[in-house]
């Protein structure tokens, strides 16, 4: 599989989802996504090496465990 801007978009939007559900609000827990492909294009090479972060990592979020969560 390639992967592009469609993917990424997709698995991202997919992990914030999880995040925003307040079934899970008041969980202490790490969830990791894992997007299996074969090769990717220059737009999600640039997502995936960014500084700051290691390599292959598409999101990372920062999220503060004390602000309210958003509406689903």
């Amino acid at each position: 599989m390639n992967a592009t801007d469609t993917e990424a978009s997709q698995i991202k939007k997919y992990a914030r989802a999880v995040i925003a559900n307040p079934q899970f609000a008041d969980m202490r827990s790490e969830w990791g996504y894992i997007l299996l492909l074969t090769d990717y294009d220059e737009s999600v090479r640039r997502d995936i090496n960014q500084e700051g972060r290691p390599s292959g990592i598409l999101d990372q979020p920062r999220i503060d465990p004390n602000s309210p969560m958003p509406p689903a």
